[in-house]
């Protein structure tokens, strides 16, 4: 059976009152064959992702062989989801989570079937390993039974367990007696859907993990010198620039402006490492504290154009700035970094 690709145009759905939100149809599978007989759905796996505004569900289906997305936007608070298959149909059922509280739309619907290979979590991986690194964050590390299994600088990796899925950045990858370590640095969040999942594995557990995802066209090599400004967990895809560029130039300086801004001193990541690298390897580390103690040295308060102007290099330096935090802190870094002259060539934000 040959499949189609099909694009829903975007719907508006109002719910039923303040109660639960009814099965809704988001998808039919479609066929070609003489009889015209439905394609009967069986989901192999199935993954939900939410962040403030947009529920995004994707769904691998044995029959089809294609994966469904459905975005649903905005949602006054996060849903529990479900999914059922009935013949050709693929529902998405929403629950609220607390009583009482209205939604005033579930937003627009959209269903676009796309290649297998784009990123579904396919390999089982086991967790070997799970130490606390701070009171809500802390060192996950899964094995992968691929000795082959690398993820380039730059990129991340999808991790699913009971239908939830969220993008990480390793900060190591290694081989292991005929497999991969894939180390993680991780921040739980109270009300985190994904962070739920994770506060409650156990060492043995199985989760999925995806192929590397993602993109980095820049050759570090070629760069006179490079920035990195972060923002709480944000630091961990940049951590993994400054290790591929130590791997690669093992010995010298690193020409790297890092400013690291974080809430209070336990939430620095990785702190013993990227300071030792300053006194070790001449990498110039700023770090900014948004609630300091009084005895506390570095930057205070919320980052600004001055403190980007004494601590990354100027651009007509050449020097490229790489951004990962929060989208709202991403972009406030951008704009700050724009009005110091530096072009949209010179700045890669991780998202």
């Amino acid at each position: 059976q040959q499949q189609q690709q099909q694009q829903a145009q975007p719907e508006q759905i109002q719910p039923n009152s303040d109660r639960p939100a009814r099965g809704m149809p988001v998808g039919t599978a479609s066929s070609d064959d003489a009889e015209g007989a439905p394609v009967v759905l069986v989901p192999e796996l199935i993954q939900a992702e939410m962040d403030d505004q947009t529920l995004q569900v994707s769904v691998a289906l044995s029959a089809a062989g294609v994966f469904r997305f459905v975005a649903v936007t905005p949602l006054s608070a996060q849903p529990n989801v479900s999914i059922t298959c009935k013949l050709d149909k693929v529902f998405v059922h929403l629950k609220k989570s607390e009583r009482g509280v209205r939604w005033p739309s579930l937003g627009s619907v959209m269903v676009e079937v796309l290649d297998a290979a784009q990123g579904f979590p396919r390999h089982k991986v086991h967790l070997v390993e799970r130490q606390s690194i701070s009171p809500d964050s802390f060192r996950f590390v899964f094995r992968v039974d691929d000795p082959h299994f690398v993820v380039p600088v730059g990129r991340h990796v999808k991790l699913l367990l009971d239908g939830i899925a969220r993008s990480y950045t390793p900060v190591a990858v290694h081989p292991n007696l005929g497999g991969t370590l894939v180390v993680f640095l991780i921040k739980l969040y109270e009300n985190g859907c994904m962070s739920r999942v994770l506060d409650k594995l156990k060492v043995g557990d199985v989760m999925r993990m995806s192929d590397p995802l993602g993109g980095f066209p820049i050759d570090l090599g070629l760069l006179p010198s490079f920035a990195l400004v972060s923002c709480g967990t944000g630091m961990t895809p940049l951590w993994s620039i400054v290790q591929h560029f130590i791997q690669t130039h093992p010995k010298g300086p690193i020409p790297c402006h890092w400013v690291d801004c974080n809430r209070n001193e336990a939430d620095i990541f990785l702190r013993a490492e990227v300071d030792d690298l300053q006194e070790s390897r001449g990498m110039h580390v700023f770090h900014v504290l948004s609630h300091p103690t009084p005895e506390w040295s570095g930057g205070r308060g919320r980052i600004d154009a001055q403190m980007l102007r004494e601590h990354v290099p100027p651009p007509q330096s050449g020097a490229t700035v790489f951004v990962c935090g929060r989208p709202s802190f991403s972009a406030a870094v951008v704009q700050l970094l724009r009005e110091l002259g530096f072009s949209a060539q010179q700045i890669f934000v991780f998202s």
